[in-house]
């Protein structure tokens, strides 16, 4: 085909593309700002399962002066404060609670809001990486550290500095959560972002949001516009060959 023929026709579906890149628009708003909703308040996304190590414990894992938190890294570690004595008594109770109670369905209850602060320490995610969940403080701030027996059984649960996925990604605010619902609409890592969301804000919310998200942004709009595009390259071609 001529360049002409190719000229006029991404002209031409520039000219149609309104509607489409107005729907583009409104989907990215909406999923955008429901990401925030369901997996961006409090921080939702950083918290991890991890342990707490001493100072000496952590040289055997990473280089302080050197060492920088990636999503990509095996061990993530990051400075947390904790109160080992609530933890013992924490791990304790656990412990007592699984001989006992286990198999009866009571629900393990432990008051953590003095769990957080006290000791200096090195929280080091565990591998491979699991997401939990910390609740509001009285005082409305975010823990540093909490107890979620759910995600993380008898360890801590810890908020890190990074995103599961990459620093570019997650749904902090609203352009982070763009770039993650343009990411999913061509499919890139879009199973990584859902198994994040999945462990942090429960399987129906997390697979609800992706599967919605896939077949309208992946499959239909993406398919709306290269059916916008196909349409008019053959008007343009037919009107070539009048010609």
């Amino acid at each position: 085909f001529s360049s002409k023929v190719v000229v006029k026709t991404v002209a031409g579906a520039m000219a149609s593309m309104g509607p489409v890149l107005a729907l583009v628009f409104f989907m990215v708003l909406l999923f955008g700002v429901g990401g925030i909703y369901l997996f961006g308040k409090n921080l939702a996304l950083y918290y991890r399962c991890g342990l707490p190590l001493t100072a000496e414990q952590s040289t055997f894992f990473f280089n302080e002066s050197t060492y920088e938190p990636t999503s990509a890294s095996e061990i993530n570690i990051v400075q947390c404060g904790v109160n080992l004595t609530r933890i013992d008594e924490f791990q304790t109770a656990y412990s007592t609670f699984l001989q006992e109670n286990a198999s009866s369905g009571v629900p393990f209850e432990f008051l953590d809001f003095d769990l957080d602060g006290g000791d200096d320490r090195y929280c080091m995610a565990l591998t491979p990486q699991r997401l939990c969940s910390c609740a509001i403080l009285p005082n409305g701030e975010t823990p540093d550290v909490c107890v979620d027996t759910v995600s993380c059984e008898a360890n801590l649960c810890f908020r890190g500095e990074i995103m599961p996925v990459d620093s570019l990604h997650g749904f902090n605010n609203f352009a982070t959560a763009s770039m993650t619902v343009i990411a999913v609409f061509f499919q890139k890592d879009w199973s990584m972002f859902m198994d994040a969301c999945v462990q942090t804000a429960g399987p129906f919310f997390g697979y609800f949001y992706y599967i919605f998200l896939v077949i309208f942004g992946s499959f239909c709009l993406l398919n709306l516009t290269v059916a916008t595009v196909g349409q008019t390259f053959t008007r343009v071609k037919k009107e070539a060959e009048k010609k």
